[in-house]
Order: structure tokens, then sequence, then C-alpha cells
């Protein structure tokens, strides 16, 4: 039987040392504030390496391919990634998540 939330509540407390006030019981996701300009910084790099994988699909492949050893994780599903933090940053309206890619 899997554990409750309660029980889950409480290992993630016990593992996480949040303070009970932080966390809510409805998630088992710890909510973290990020400096507004902080965030912009971060949304704004992984832009960069989102632009830069784009630049040279083919050599970057091979490299990512090396580093990660699973074909399944390229360069398109390393960019669809950094898009979604970007956008989960606010630094986008995440208008082309939604949209099935040109093939």
């Amino acid at each position: 039987m899997p554990p409750s939330k309660v029980e889950l509540y409480a290992a993630i407390r016990r593992h996480a040392r949040v303070p009970p006030s932080s966390t809510n019981l409805g998630t088992a996701m710890l909510r973290t504030c990020i400096n507004t300009t902080d965030a912009f910084e971060l949304a704004e790099t992984l832009q960069l390496i989102a632009d830069w994988l784009a630049a040279d699909p083919e050599r970057l492949a091979a490299s990512l391919l090396s580093y990660i050893g699973d074909p399944a994780y390229g360069p398109d599903a390393f960019r669809a990634d950094l898009d979604r933090f970007t956008f989960l940053l606010g630094d986008s309206d995440g208008e082309h998540l939604f949209k099935p890619r040109p093939e």
C-alpha cells in the first residue's frame, strides 16, 4: 500500500528539514522562491544554451550522446526541457510549448 499524503509529508520534512509552514499537504513538491533578477539571468542562460544547441545540432548530437549515453535524449529533447524551464521561470509565454513542432 502506498504511503498516505501525511506520511509522505512527514518523510519530506524529515529529509529536507523544512519548517512546517513552508510545505503544503496537497503536494509533495516544496515551494522555492527565487529573486526576480536571478530568475531572469537563469532564463537567459537557459535560452543561450538552447540557441547554442540549435546552431550546430549534428555535431552537438554526437557530443550529447557521448555524454548522456542514450540516443532518446538528443538535442531536441534537451532543448524542449530548456524551453520548459525558461517558461517556468517566466521568461517565455510558452506558446511554442503547446504547438506541435514542424517535422
